[in-house]
């Protein structure tokens, strides 16, 4: 008895151990993932206490610059982020030149997301910047059919070239027989500096009432920036050749075609004020003045010259953007009809044809409310309501007024460089009476 006692007793004390091993096993356990979960709170806390905003930082020395894909491609070169920053590491850095760089970013417009924020790693300041590049490589085609003539235009346009904020536009147009292309070469920041460099090379079909011109084109334009990109000045010179072909317009007048002419001519130019541009809205205020002195060659020698200044802004209030756009413009006589001014279609006065009016002298303004309806990585769209209307008159004539509004919508590609497609529905008062239509473009109006 004593024995299976004495088993008994050993076996209760047996279980007793392995229970009581149980038990500090688990209490190990527990506090392991206790100070696990601990440890990992506190260094989320210190990740959080490092991720530290501007401006309850700065002004400070920044150290280091750190660069972080936040999704999408990445081919864009570090030095072009770094090039867009008003400072280098090893300097003091303010808060406004902090969201001065942040700002430039943006208005580069080959990110959809720009963010900024600073960490303290070891006593060091990090600037850091998660960037979402856009797609810079976009096709381009357009095919539009009028009057007796097949007009189609195809190519690519690059806005990043290698990564390098660079863009290069190459198109290949046909229009009712003839054959021509447009190439243009655009370096933002030439020479590493706040300077740009335009070049453009073109052979182009234009219609016009009386006839078609086609016009082959040499220009380069050089542009300074200053003061915080609130002064913009330089000029562009070019050279360009018109032939004329016969019209394809059911209004032509019959009047002879004018003979083959050069022109040479300089154009300088100053703007005040920077419109900043955020995903899909903009925001400030600008005015931008263009005078111009040209000679055309043809029978003889007709100097000419002009002015057109342009007033824009924009003002952001949450989802709603309300746009303006005044310009105004004048030009002595000149040799020929192409180089006067002409209104309608798709970028001065919605709800009125292409050409619908030449001029020497004109005015005009065109107003527009925005509305973000949404805006995701992949599609945006924004609803608008808008009214055009101008005033010209052409050398002996009378004064024309146009007067054109209607809703709007426009979708975008946020992932996409220049993937803007519009939609307006404009009622334009036309010889008196009222005439809707649907008016299409791939390009923002202004």
């Amino acid at each position: 008895m004593s024995t299976c006692h004495s088993r008994g007793q050993l076996g209760s004390r047996a279980r007793a151990h392995r229970f009581g091993a149980t038990q500090r096993f688990n209490r190990w356990c527990l506090a392991f993932l206790a100070l696990a979960w601990t440890t990992s709170f506190a260094t989320g806390a210190a990740a959080e206490d490092a991720h530290l905003q501007p401006q309850n930082v700065l002004p400070a020395r920044i150290d280091e610059i750190e660069i972080r894909q936040g999704g999408g491609l990445w081919t864009t070169q570090s030095f072009v982020l770094r090039r867009e920053l008003p400072w280098k590491v090893g300097e003091q850095v303010s808060l406004e030149d902090w969201q001065i760089g942040i700002r430039r970013l943006w208005n580069t417009q080959i990110f959809s997301r720009v963010d900024g924020w600073l960490e303290s790693r070891a006593g060091r300041t990090v600037a850091v910047f998660q960037i979402e590049e856009r797609w810079s490589l976009i096709p381009a085609f357009e095919l539009m059919h009028g009057g007796k003539a097949l007009w189609l235009r195809a190519g690519l346009s690059e806005h990043n070239l290698f990564g390098r904020y660079l863009q290069v536009d190459a198109l290949y147009e046909y229009f009712d027989g003839q054959h021509g292309g447009i190439l243009i070469y655009r370096d933002p920041r030439f020479l590493d500096r706040r300077l740009e460099l335009r070049a453009q090379a073109s052979r182009t079909m234009r219609p016009r009432p009386d006839f078609v011109v086609q016009r082959a084109l040499a220009r380069v334009e050089v542009l300074r920036l200053e003061r915080d990109d609130t002064i913009r000045f330089g000029a562009a010179v070019q050279a360009f050749d018109d032939q004329f072909l016969p019209s394809i317009d059911e209004r032509a007048t019959g009047a002879p075609r004018p003979s083959a002419m050069q022109t040479f001519g300089i154009e300088p130019s100053l703007r005040f004020g920077r419109v900043d541009s955020k995903r899909v809205q903009y925001s400030g205020v600008s005015f931008e003045t263009r005078p111009h002195v040209h000679v055309t060659i043809g029978d003889g020698a007709t100097p000419f010259g002009g002015i057109m200044n342009e007033l824009l802004a924009f003002r952001t209030a949450w989802r709603f953007t309300f746009a303006l756009r005044a310009r105004a413009a004048v030009q002595t006589r000149t040799a020929g009809a192409q180089l006067d001014y002409w209104l309608g279609g798709l970028d001065t006065i919605r709800g009125y044809r292409d050409n619908f009016t030449r001029a020497n002298v004109y005015g005009l303004g065109n107003a527009e409310v925005r509305f973000v309806a949404f805006d995701t990585d992949w599609l945006a769209c924004e609803l608008a309501i808008f009214a055009d209307a101008s005033a010209s008159r052409a050398p002996l004539q009378k004064t024309t007024s146009t007067f054109g509004f209607g809703p709007g919508i426009r979708f975008f590609i946020p992932k996409l460089v220049d993937s803007e497609l519009r939609f307006d529905f404009p009622f334009a008062i036309v010889d008196g009476r009222l005439r809707g239509e649907l008016a299409i473009g791939t390009e923002p109006f202004f």
